[in-house]
Order: structure tokens, then sequence, then C-alpha cells
């Protein structure tokens, strides 16, 4: 045996499914502003689940991966004008 770690049990049913230095590598690399689909703490927890309570979790709890920041509100020639009256 070369190298011997911990596993990583499932936060949802503790079924071991990798090492707990991979997990808290990845964790910790997408974590924060570093990636905004991770930027919300649920979907940072879904790391910590096997592949099977992952998916139960995307699907059951509403988690959109295509779900990114807000975009802003589309600026139509009205607003242009709007704002050029009120400026002068």
């Amino acid at each position: 045996m070369v190298k011997q770690e911990e596993p990583f049990c499932c936060t949802r049913c503790a079924k071991p499914f990798g090492t707990r230095s991979t997990i808290e590598r990845v964790k910790a690399k997408l974590a924060g502003s570093r990636h905004w689909m991770f930027a919300d703490p649920a979907r940072l927890a879904v790391l910590e689940m096997c592949e099977d309570c992952r998916a139960a979790a995307a699907t059951l709890g509403g988690i959109d991966p295509y779900a990114g920041t807000a975009r802003p509100a589309a600026r139509t020639t009205a607003d242009w004008l709007r704002e050029a009256a009120e400026d002068g």
C-alpha cells in the first residue's frame, strides 16, 4: 500500500465515496467567489454528497445548475429618451 487516507462519507446517506483530502481540496478551490456556481453554501454542500444523493438533492432541492447572477434589466429607447429629458 502506497498511501492510505481516511474516506469521506456522504452527509446524507453516510456512504463512503472519496477521500477526505480530495473533497476538502475541491471545496476550498470552489468556495466563496472563486466559482459562481458554488457561491451559495447550499450548492457547496452538494459536494459533500455521493453521486446518488447529489442527483436527488439537485432534482428535489430545486438547485438550478445554470442559474447565474442576476442580469441587468434591458434598456429600451424609451429609457434613453426619458433620461435625456430628465437631464435637460
